[in-house]
């Protein structure tokens, strides 16, 4: 078992490495381009993923525990049953989670509140059906999915079969709480993602089954345990809303909780690119926004060529496949600075790693985008479910 155990991990490692073999791929494999200056950021937004190994481990070694005094080793076995079924059944959850975080990511950079604000709603509702429907089938084959790893054990199937359908009871409210913790590990804050994780998946755990398993309920409730804990945890960022508040509220708006200032961009352009012809329609109309706004002459031109430059290569080259897509224009001024933000469907395509790449070829190939590298105070981009997200700098 150890063995397979461990044979497995090296298949799976294997068939990620696949990726590394794509053309177009965002994330490419190099001992050389290890941003060892970054590596401190890069493991402390890892946190959330290594802690909750480490919680699991002791949720599993205190609930052995527990078990084996009141139910013996069948009662060990059932646990065991139940949380691999709870992962593979819980992967719609974790699947809407990563989306999550890649999306409000993105949009967290651009300080699009309004955004943020419609993909968690999305995901809550998404994710609110999908579990409901999770739930109601395991309900049904309970003991069909309990049979599949305890064959010729009627009993422990039994035990098993009746231990999962308590704790399917808390699948809607995982994923509530999933969406939650994967957001405020978007948006940075990283404290709260990590509290509602120790909270769910170990303090709040190991607290109830503690208790219930003293009282009549015996091993049904250790087994209630996991849907108490998803109860509570539902409940702790209405309290930091109602610390930070002084007030009860359970608003999507009170729960995701924007900073002051946050998203307050005031005015802004944003026009959809479908086809050549509005090219320099929008490098014009991006332009006049910058004058109307009073930037200076320099800023003016920048953003009207990024956006020339930029949406004209997205329209000549990503929509040469013959597909339909648009793309998305954004500028608004924050804080004595002009943001662009330029978002397409079209292949993947990093300018800032083209041009590292073609550095050393004639300095007069891809002078566009060269030129913006070089004119733009910043330049960030980022790849999230396939749309790329290019935004750009420039100060007023």
């Amino acid at each position: 078992m150890g063995m397979m155990t461990s044979v497995s991990n090296y298949a799976a490692l294997l068939v990620l490495l696949g990726h590394f073999r794509e053309k177009d791929i965002v994330l490419k494999f190099s001992f050389c381009g290890i941003p060892w200056k970054s590596l401190g950021k890069v493991i402390t937004m890892g946190i959330p993923a290594a802690a909750s190994r480490i919680y699991v481990t002791i949720f599993i070694m205190i609930f052995n525990k527990i078990l084996l005094s009141i139910g013996g080793t069948m009662a060990v076995a059932a646990l065991s049953v139940i949380f691999n079924l709870g992962s593979l059944l819980g992967i719609t959850a974790a699947a809407l989670g990563r989306a999550v975080v890649m999306v409000t990511g993105v949009l967290y950079g651009e300080e699009d509140r309004d955004g943020i604000r419609k993909i968690i709603r999305l995901a809550i509702s998404y994710s609110a059906k999908l579990q409901i429907i999770i739930l109601l089938i395991t309900m049904m084959f309970a003991h069909v999915l309990c049979g599949i790893y305890l064959q010729d054990a009627p009993v422990a199937v039994d035990m098993a079969a009746a231990g999962l359908r308590i704790y399917a009871i808390g699948f809607p409210l995982m994923g509530w709480n999933n969406i939650f913790e994967n957001y405020y590990h978007a948006t940075r804050r990283l404290w709260k993602a990590n509290l509602l994780l120790v909270l769910e998946s170990l303090i709040m755990l190991v607290f109830f089954a503690q208790i219930l398993s003293k009282t009549a309920l015996g091993i049904s409730g250790v087994w209630l345990s996991f849907p108490a804990a998803e109860i509570v945890t539902v409940f702790i960022p209405i309290l930091w809303n109602v610390i930070k508040n002084k007030n009860i509220s359970f608003s999507l708006e009170s729960l995701l909780d924007f900073s002051n200032g946050f998203g307050n961009i005031g005015d802004s352009f944003e026009m959809t690119v479908e086809n050549s012809a509005q090219v320099t329609e929008v490098s014009q109309l991006a332009r006049k926004f910058c004058d109307e706004h009073e930037a200076k002459e320099r800023t003016s031109y920048v953003i009207s060529f990024s956006v020339e430059e930029m949406v004209g290569n997205i329209v000549e080259y990503g929509f040469a496949d013959g597909k339909r897509h648009i793309v998305s224009v954004k500028l608004f001024c924050k804080n004595d600075q002009f943001l662009l933000r330029i978002r397409d469907d079209c292949r993947t395509f990093n300018p800032k790693k083209y041009i590292k790449i073609m550095e050393n070829q004639d300095p007069y190939l891809h002078v566009g985008i060269r030129m913006i590298m070089k004119m733009a105070n910043d330049v960030e981009y980022q790849n999230a479910l396939n749309i790329n997200n290019l935004l750009i700098k420039v100060n007023s």
